[in-house]
């Protein structure tokens, strides 16, 4: 058995998401030809099958992209403690806590911070 580290896990994440980059940059330049045939009534039963073809690759990889974001915030999320839909800093909680103490005696009330 082999332990997957979020770290290493994170940077093969982040790699894959830049080829799908790529992969969806070079459609959508596959894409923008054809839109330019359709303009120039240029387009064929074989450019139609093309496009097709083009649009579901798009969506695949589209999808393929979200996925990969999806764990990368989960993995992100993951290092930083935060579990379920939403995280609390607790160092920043304790903070703001102590400065309000702190300032209960100017106020004129009972407590102080320790």
């Amino acid at each position: 058995m082999s332990l997957i580290e979020p770290t290493l896990r994170d940077a093969a994440l982040e790699e894959e998401r830049e080829e799908f980059r790529e992969t969806l940059a070079e459609l959508r330049l596959a894409l923008r030809d054809l839109k330019e045939k359709v303009r120039a009534g240029e387009m064929t039963k074989e450019d139609k099958t093309n496009g097709k073809r083009l649009l579901d690759e798009a969506r695949y990889w589209l999808k393929a992209l979200r996925e990969t974001e999806a764990e990368l915030v989960r993995i992100e999320r993951e290092k930083a403690g935060i579990s379920g839909a939403w995280g609390l800093d607790l160092d920043q909680s304790r903070e703001a806590v102590r400065c309000r103490l702190a300032k209960l005696p100017r106020c004129g009330c009972a407590g102080g911070g320790t």
